[in-house]
């Protein structure tokens, strides 16, 4: 169970069906299921390996530039994961803040996958010579941020509230010593497994470290 459960953590696209799926009426049972291990047992192997093969849709894409865009968000999102997993010692909370940061870019990952275009003016904005920052340019082009996006997706498909949570980024700098909130805490974490996740992947190597 173990492994199957560190499989499907790996795989961001994996990870949210399951999620969605365990939260409906049918599985949950007026309680929220936000642990992978948790949603494993629910649902079975036959449940998730008819999950992992509705996934490999992704590798027929005609448009291959979108196709590898797509890779792109969905690797930075399972990094973003890792990393964050890495900075707690307690397995559950550790999970929680792998899914917690693969998603905190919901919005992003959403308008990349139905929207290309939309998503392709919001970078122009955030890349050009005076660029505007994500959240004042995915407002501009489509009207709501990527985080409000992210959001309202998360509550129509009835993920659990540490999930929603995690999606609205924190005010503020961050605290000088971690949160007895163990929702606050996720949050931070999320945010930090994320600017690194960046860095790791859209930084020069010779201005890594230093970033």
């Amino acid at each position: 169970m173990a492994s199957l459960t560190n499989e499907i953590l790996k795989d961001v696209a994996l990870t949210n069906k399951l999620l969605r799926l365990v939260n409906t009426a049918h599985y949950s049972r007026g309680s929220s299921i936000s642990t992978v291990s948790r949603a494993v047992t629910l649902v079975g192997f036959n449940g998730i390996r008819n999950m992992a093969l509705s996934l490999v849709l992704l590798e027929h894409m005609q448009d291959k530039a979108h196709a590898n865009l797509l890779k792109e968000e969905f690797l930075r999102s399972l990094m973003a994961g890792s990393i964050a997993s890495e900075l707690y010692s307690s397995r559950n909370e550790s999970e929680e803040a792998f899914i917690g940061s693969m998603f905190q870019n919901l919005g992003r990952l959403l308008t990349e996958y139905y929207f290309p275009e939309e998503a392709r003016a919001v970078r122009a904005l955030t890349s050009a010579k005076e660029p505007v920052d994500e959240a004042s340019a995915s407002t501009t082009v489509l009207g709501m941020s990527y985080e409000e996006l992210g959001i309202g997706i998360s509550k129509a498909w009835n993920l659990p509230d540490t999930i929603q949570r995690s999606i609205r980024k924190p005010i503020g700098n961050p605290p000088a010593t971690p949160s007895a909130n163990v929702a606050d805490r996720i949050r931070w974490v999320a945010v930090e497994a994320n600017e690194m996740a960046d860095v790791l992947l859209r930084s020069e190597p010779k201005d890594k470290a230093a970033k």
